[in-house]
């Protein structure tokens, strides 16, 4: 009898362990699979067109942000410079420029905002961060790094939260999350490491700011933390219909012996990258599986979560073959953008884009498509649950 006490009092525990860890998670969003031709979307447009000079081309952007007065654009790859605008688009300026000189970045990966005055320019092959005057653009400072890092942003105005995706090398056990404070010194490690390779495959920043709070998240696993000084709470735990996330069984021999996993993980239907956004209505995803985009939305308010392929939504909306995946968000809206290049391919649907389009050359800047996703849904029961929605293009 005293056995069968043990036994089970032993999975009480082991139960009223598991409800804590629930407990823990703010949402966890299951992204029920919706076919196109099911789904009828209640969308709003907006387009900035980005202005264009001879030295500001903008070829690809890697991070945007609209902060305060100005849009700041990231162009990683191609210029290797950014940027910054009004939010109408007319340019202002350039933050810091391209050499080894004093002020001067080689390759800029991101950006992030520091007591509301300053911006400070991330640059990972001198290993500094530079920092600017966020009206002035003027050069302040420079801060070299002593280890290896993906991402990092700013959180309490002083404190730094860091990323690397195969953990922070001198911490044991390691972790994918370091918080320091201005000067580097250690304050807190979380999110174990448990997957290292030298190869990683990624859609976006696996670090993000809402709500004057940074969330990191690591692009093969389904979990997004709230990083602050003292602590990184699980925030969000993320589930899709149709893919699931690689195993760690699976990761961990693909990357076996220094292997190169990421051509046979991004041919299989396990989901081999995603970028998370937030505003204060929603969530959107997108994700890659088996060389597929797809993406996913998520209303706060409705708890109303649905996925689909990237080119079923843009058929849907009727951008396809003009509108990119999502690469940045404000506290409504969604932004992508549009290659001008792509305007004079097809005939444009949208009024107001089609005028801009007619103004626009091949080779001009992007133009920025923020939209607003505001679904009237409800489920059908039966043999299967469908969504129901209205669909309207507010701008037209």
């Amino acid at each position: 009898m005293n056995i069968i006490k043990c036994i089970l009092l032993f999975f009480i525990l082991l139960s009223c362990s598991n409800l804590s860890n629930r407990d823990k998670i703010d949402s966890k969003i299951y992204f029920k699979s919706v076919e196109g031709n099911k789904l009828a979307i209640d969308i709003e447009l907006k387009f900035i067109p980005l202005e264009t000079i001879d030295n500001n081309l903008i070829g690809n952007i890697s991070q945007i942000a609209i902060y305060k007065d100005k849009i700041f654009v990231l162009d990683r790859f191609y210029s290797k410079r950014l940027y910054a605008f009004k939010t109408d688009g007319t340019y202002i300026g350039q933050i810091g420029n391209q050499g080894n000189g004093p002020g001067e970045y080689v390759m800029p990966s991101h950006f992030c905002f520091q007591n509301e005055d300053q911006i400070v320019v991330q640059d990972l092959h001198k290993n500094v961060l530079l920092f600017y005057d966020v009206n002035t653009f003027n050069y302040v400072k420079k801060k070299y790094i002593p280890f290896n890092f993906n991402i990092c942003s700013v959180i309490d105005n002083n404190n730094i939260v860091w990323y690397n995706s195969n953990g922070f090398e001198d911490e044991a056990p390691k972790s994918y999350i370091l918080v320091t404070d201005s000067i580097l010194n250690k304050k807190g490690e979380y999110y174990k490491a448990d997957f290292k390779s030298g190869y990683i495959l990624s859609l976006g920043d696996n670090l993000y700011t809402y709500n004057n709070q940074v969330y990191v998240y690591h692009s093969l696993k389904p979990y997004v933390y709230n990083v602050q000084s003292s602590a990184a709470n699980l925030a969000y735990e993320i589930d899709f219909e149709t893919h699931r996330f690689p195993p760690l069984s699976y990761l961990k021999e693909k990357a076996s012996k220094g292997a190169n996993y990421t051509l046979e993980l991004t041919e299989s239907d396990y989901i081999s990258a995603y970028a998370f956004y937030e505003n204060k209505t929603a969530i959107w995803i997108n994700y890659v599986a088996n060389k597929i985009p797809y993406v996913g939305w998520y209303n706060k308010e409705t708890k109303t979560a649905w996925e689909l392929s990237f080119k079923d939504f843009t058929e849907k909306i009727g951008m396809q073959g003009l509108l990119g995946t999502v690469i940045g968000s404000t506290d409504e809206y969604f932004i992508s953008s549009i290659n001008s290049e792509a305007l004079s391919r097809r005939y444009i649907d949208n009024n107001e884009l089609r005028l801009l389009s007619e103004k626009s050359r091949k080779e001009d800047n992007p133009i920025l498509c923020l939209f607003k996703i505001s679904p009237n849904c409800h489920r059908q029961n039966g043999d299967h649950t469908i969504m129901e929605c209205t669909f309207k293009v507010a701008n037209e």
